[in-house]
């Protein structure tokens, strides 16, 4: 006896108490929680009565329970078949052989079980060819791998390249003047733009004397074809391609999908500083000779002192400002507040001249004067052509004074500083004169006629905007080799190619056959090590047997050539590996002229496979390539077979003589009469072309069936049944739901449906050895790989755990646990994913994800980042499965970087070297995104980092005394820490690793 589901385990005291605890959220204001209270008396009836509807529900049976799980849509999954790789060999008498699709291989029977059958999923052309030489290069370095073929040892597909690194650099002595509060523009004007920024497909990068650093992207609105950044404060000069100067690169991170995004005409830049400015970094009151007053911007300050008069001088300086050559400089004045210093006043005849040095002598800018007097205005000299405009009319308003920047304009020494100044000066008049006791009569009086009110400024700062221009320098690396672009990059009408492969450069892979193909398709199978990923894709793509899937992956791409004598060409496969990303096949069609070549000492035909752009998230491994290799699967096909004859009568049912019965069967009804065009033509939408046509006898017609979950919404004219996958059942309508098929004799069979699955399919390698028919010239067959992936019909227990979670989830983006777990689903690449719900902003979330690395190579000196094509395919994956009004936004990573100082005192025992080497790769594994923290599966997103935490991790060294000291150095801030405060969507990323040890002190 099958025994009662238990649906809802809870008793009446569960229900009271929790009731209880719901008071204070739905009726605050009821406070008396005892039982003598009327309302406990309530909840405690209601407890009871719940109670019993519980009981009673969990009395429902089991085949009740599965009925209703039927309901909603949810049945048993249907059995597996198991999934292998049959290798065929073909004797020495041909040179081809032809294993049609579906031809049976089975193992050998045993006393406890029959033969196990498999089918190919393809026709095959096995060749008597075989592979020579299999060599891996790396531009002038290159690894022979073909003893490894046989699967004894894997290998790199690339020598371990991992990615192709394509920059741009843009190297100018301009750059080493940008500072926090500038902005860098970069414009690149593509000559056919497409749908995607050229800017954005490049990850920008700057020098901070030790390594490259990621750029700040300032949200700044620019035109499609630019990018801007904020200054970095730590620029600093590198030597690229012999040239040192200061520089900026962006690295190619999506491989373009056609050569016109990469075709740029030219490469422009500005520099400005907007919004708040810069305060200038030197300033001085010079009233007299050589006495300079330092003046305090911080404050209210008096910029003439407080008898300004005619000779006196104030002096700026900004080297980060008036060092950009062809730029429109303002400087933006804010007068003191009136209730703390009056406001100034000038006289009629003031005129001021601002001024800068040239190298010899001090040259105008321009003259202003407050505007009083017309008189006065036209004693001003003529504009010296820098475009003065003062807006403040001589420090009498808030405002700004703007002017071109003069060409010739230099450094010079002020008070034994040396900066890039401007001054100004006051030529006639001032801001009022000091009172005086006068004798007037019999008696002194003070007389005050034109008060002094000098200008006290509470803000001045500098701000700049230069023209677009051109870079000093604009190198391409390509393929480890440097080209110079500066003269292209400056001149309209002049493109050129950016990111133009050198072929001979790639990272290549080397096929040498014994012989020629003939001109027929001809797969060759790759054995790439994890396999994860392209599984997952196949499962979400529904890629049916006998059919090749053709998926466009912007992360990489893999050009296959072929050598024709005196050049290579391209071979355009149908590539099954999708860039040896997973297990598959290469199909080609073998070209007509295939010509040998003398490579590596052997004289062959080559072939090659060459990573032309992009890279991978984990480095892809192989352990074997075959030749005349196809899918297989365990099942048995089965033609054609009558079902039944058809009554007439409502829901007619018809069982499968053997089963399970796996999905794609085909259910042929023959009808008498001919069917209308409307039944026709809905027959054709719901199956294929072939599913109307007339009986090859000569009487009635053939129509295909429509396999449906339920015949609830089918129609009286809807040609449906539903298959019962554990029974092999098909039921048929009652002519309102779903049509009853038309009464003829041995009038309903089945055609071509597949018979098989389950885990005992799931037999070793070399175990699938014989052939139920023969193949002409082919001498023998065996599996390399144990099969896999068979499962038998999911049993009761199963779909009892699996009914409330899909329930409860629907594949939908809810909560913020569905929106990790869906993350992390789209794509085997991604290994971690936390979302962040937006405070600000209401239905908004952030996704971070973080991506796999390489399982041969753990790197800890790189930090995880997720290609740009990961994040649109995780983005696109939960917006399917979001609600309507949620936004979500899908990023990449930001990353903390530390550097740790460790001092300690070992033991006498301990070996330094070695207690160095794992004080360092302890720091680096409990630091990692994906191995660190206490649970070793990753440092939690938002979690501080306290030096506690690395005591606790070097003190666990064996061989360790004491930890002495340990210091945190935040690499953003330039200071030590003693926490480094990490938001929700960072992680910490630690850069060095400084181990100091002392010996034990000997005791006396």
């Amino acid at each position: 006896m099958i025994p009662s589901p238990n649906l809802d385990d809870r008793t009446f005291e569960d229900i009271v108490d929790e009731a209880i605890r719901l008071i204070p959220q739905y009726c605050p204001e009821w406070t008396n929680f005892n039982k003598s209270d009327p309302g406990i008396t309530l909840i405690e009836l209601f407890a009871w009565m719940s109670e019993m509807i519980i009981y009673r529900l969990n009395k429902v049976p089991e085949k009740n329970y599965l009925a209703f799980l039927d309901l909603m849509g949810i049945q048993r999954q249907p059995p597996q078949p198991s999934r292998t790789v049959l290798t065929f060999a073909v004797n020495d008498r041909s040179d081809m052989a032809v294993v049609p699709s579906g031809t049976a291989v089975s193992t050998r029977p045993t006393g406890d079980t029959g033969a196990i059958t498999f089918e190919t999923e393809n026709a095959l052309n096995a060749v008597n060819n075989q592979i020579v030489r299999c060599v891996s290069q790396y531009h002038d370095q290159f690894s022979d791998v073909t003893p490894f073929l046989d699967g004894r040892q894997p290998f790199e597909v690339f020598e371990g390249v991992s990615t192709v690194e394509r920059y741009l650099y843009l190297g100018d002595n301009r750059l080493g003047n940008l500072g926090e509060a500038a902005i860098i523009t970069i414009r690149t004007e593509c000559t056919n733009p497409g749908e995607r920024r050229f800017p954005k497909m490049l990850e920008w990068e700057y020098f901070n004397g030790e390594r490259w650093c990621e750029l700040e992207e300032a949200r700044i609105e620019t035109d499609r074809d630019s990018i801007a950044f904020w200054g970095p404060p730590d620029i600093d000069q590198a030597d690229v391609n012999e040239h040192t100067t200061f520089w900026i690169r962006g690295r190619l991170i999506e491989v373009p999908r056609s050569p016109d995004e990469t075709e740029v005409d030219m490469v422009t830049g500005k520099i400005e500083i907007l919004g708040d400015g810069v305060e200038p970094y030197l300033s001085y009151h010079n009233p007299e000779g050589e006495a300079y007053l330092l003046l305090d911007l911080d404050r209210n300050v008096k910029v003439f002192g407080d008898e300004p008069g005619v000779d006196q001088f104030l002096y700026l300086a900004s080297d980060e400002v008036l060092s950009q050559a062809d730029t429109a400089i303002s400087l933006d004045i804010e007068l003191s507040d009136p209730s703390i210093m009056e406001l100034p006043k000038a006289s009629d005849d003031l005129l001021l001249e601002w001024q800068y040095f040239n190298g010899k002598r001090w040259h105008p800018i321009g003259q202003t004067n407050p505007g009083h007097s017309s008189e006065n205005s036209k004693k001003a000299k003529k504009d010296p052509g820098h475009k003065l405009v003062d807006g403040t009319l001589a420090f009498t308003k808030n405002g700004s004074l703007s002017f071109d920047r003069p060409k010739d304009l230099t450094a010079c020494e002020i008070n034994g500083k040396e900066h890039y100044w401007i001054r100004c000066q006051i030529i006639t008049g001032g801001y009022g004169k000091p009172g005086s006791y006068e004798l007037v009569e019999d008696r002194w009086v003070y007389v005050d006629e034109f008060p002094l009110q000098p200008p006290s400024l509470k803000r001045m700062v500098f701000k700049f905007s230069e023209k677009e221009q051109g870079f000093d320098r604009v190198f391409i690396f390509n393929d480890f080799v440097f080209s110079d672009h500066t003269q292209l990059a400056s001149t309209r009408y002049k493109p050129f190619q950016a990111f133009q492969p050198v072929p001979e450069e790639n990272p290549s892979l080397y096929l040498g056959f014994e012989n020629t193909f003939p001109n027929e398709e001809i797969q060759i199978y790759f054995n790439i090590l994890d396999s994860e990923a392209l599984e997952g894709r196949e499962r979400r793509q529904k890629v049916f047997v006998g059919e090749y899937v053709q998926d466009s992956y912007d992360e990489q791409s893999v050009m296959w050539e072929y050598w024709s004598g005196n050049a290579w060409r391209p071979l355009y496969p149908k590539d099954g590996t999708h860039n040896f990303t997973g297990c598959g096949f290469i199909a080609f069609t073998a070209p007509k002229v295939h010509r040998k070549s003398r490579r590596y000492g052997d004289n062959l035909y080559w072939m090659r496979a060459r990573l032309e752009m992009g890279g991978y998230d984990e480095v892809p491994v192989c352990d074997r390539i075959l030749l005349n290799s196809v899918y297989a699967s365990n099942y048995s096909t089965t033609a054609t077979v009558t079902l039944g004859s058809s009554q007439g009568t409502p829901n007619q049912s018809f069982w499968f003589s053997s089963g399970p019965v796996l999905p794609g069967q085909s259910v042929i009804v023959e009808e008498h009469e001919r069917p209308t065009d409307e039944d026709i033509k809905n027959a054709v939408f719901e199956e294929r072309d072939d599913a109307f046509a007339e009986n090859p006898n000569g009487k009635g017609y053939l129509l295909r069936w429509h396999e449906v979950e339920s015949l609830f919404e089918s129609g009286p004219r809807s040609r449906h049944y539903t298959k019962d996958v554990s029974t092999g059942e098909i039921v048929f309508g009652d002519g309102v739901h779903g049509m009853i098929p038309p009464k003829g004799d041995r009038n309903i069979r089945a055609m071509n449906f597949k018979v098989g699955g389950g885990q005992h399919g799931n037999v070793p390698a070399a175990s699938i050895v014989v052939l139920e028919s023969t193949l002409s010239h082919v001498d023998t067959v065996t599996n390399m790989f144990a099969a896999t992936g068979g499962a038998d019909l999911e049993s009761i227990d199963e779909i009892k755990m699996r009914g409330p979670f899909m329930l409860k989830s629907r594949g939908r983006a809810v909560t913020r646990e569905d929106f990790e777990w869906l993350a992390v689903q789209s794509s085997n690449s991604v290994a971690r994913a936390n979302c962040i719900p937006s405070h600000k902003s209401e239905g908004q979330v952030t996704v971070v994800v973080v991506p796999k690395m390489s399982k041969l190579h753990d790197d800890f000196t790189k930090k995880p980042m997720p290609s740009t094509e990961l994040v649109r395919r995780v983005q696109a994956y939960l917006d399917e499965r979001k609600l309507l009004t949620t936004r979500v936004n899908v990023v990449k990573p930001r990353y903390r970087e530390l550097s740790v100082g460790v001092e300690i005192m070992r033991r006498s025992s301990g070996s330094g070297d070695r207690i160095k080497r794992e004080i360092d790769d302890r720091m680096r594994t409990f630091l990692h995104p994906l191995k660190g923290g206490r649970d070793k599966r990753g440092w939690p997103f938002g979690r501080n980092l306290f030096k506690v935490d690395l005591y606790h991790v070097v003190e666990e060294v064996e061989g360790v005394d004491f930890v002495r000291n340990i210091t945190i150095y935040d690499e953003n801030k330039k200071v030590d820490v003693d926490q480094i405060r990490i938001e929700e969507h960072e992680l910490p990323f630690l850069v060095n690793v400084e181990i100091t040890e002392k010996a034990p002190e000997r005791i006396r």
